[in-house]
């Protein structure tokens, strides 16, 4: 199973549902952000598999691809170069997708604190919901509780649950012997994403990733 985590955090799960029940409408574009400070070891060298893309874009792209469920067709980004390491300090990245939908994805190792979001724009609304903070802010021409925009706040965020949820949605699938809930195509359509994004950051030109499997 692959181990993407965010997933299972329950305010950024409750605002993939509302998206995909259609409370914002039709999906037209999608922004999000992860900022985790300087890496420091393996991952911080581009030879053992390290920069900010692969360390802690494959979280956010995953996100991304996991909101939009539509297959991305074309990448392009821009990138800042550790001048020791030559890994990626940070990473701008546009990804288009089939039926239109682009989203901007962007990484840093230079912002002060570490932080998540993800923020979805559809016809009809829009949500943003944050992490580790669990803050949700959302607005509804669908459902009438959010036809103002309501901002929902936990009291005190377990950072925990979500590690604990996806631990046992992960032995249940073993018990029961079903297929992994996060399958390891999820990290291939990551990776493919984030190859590209290296590609075109490099020469300057965005990449079509072509028709899929």
């Amino acid at each position: 199973m692959v181990g993407y985590c965010i997933r299972y955090n329950p305010a950024r799960a409750r605002a993939r549902e509302l998206v995909a029940s259609g409370a914002l409408g039709e999906v037209v574009q999608v922004m999000a952000c992860k900022s985790a400070g300087e890496l420091a070891h393996w991952n911080a060298r581009m030879e053992f598999g390290g920069g900010q893309l692969r360390w802690h874009g494959v979280h956010i792209v995953d996100q991304v691809l996991w909101f939009i469920g539509a297959r991305p067709v074309r990448v392009h980004a821009e990138a800042r170069w550790h001048p020791e390491t030559g890994a990626d300090r940070e990473a701008a990245v546009t990804i288009a997708f089939e039926g239109g939908v682009t989203a901007s994805v962007a990484v840093s190792a230079s912002l002060s604190r570490p932080f998540d979001f993800v923020e979805v724009f559809g016809t009809l609304g829009r949500i943003r919901s944050e992490w580790p903070s669990e803050i949700t802010d959302v607005q509804s021409d669908v459902v009438a509780e959010y036809a103002d925009q309501a901002r929902i706040a936990p009291v005190l965020p377990d950072y925990e649950e979500m590690y604990r949820i996806q631990i046992r949605e992960w032995a249940d699938s073993l018990a029961a012997g079903r297929p992994p809930p996060v399958p390891i195509q999820a990290a291939v359509d990551v990776l493919e994403v984030i190859d590209a994004a290296y590609e075109s950051a490099r020469t300057g030109a965005p990449v079509d990733l072509g028709p899929g499997p």
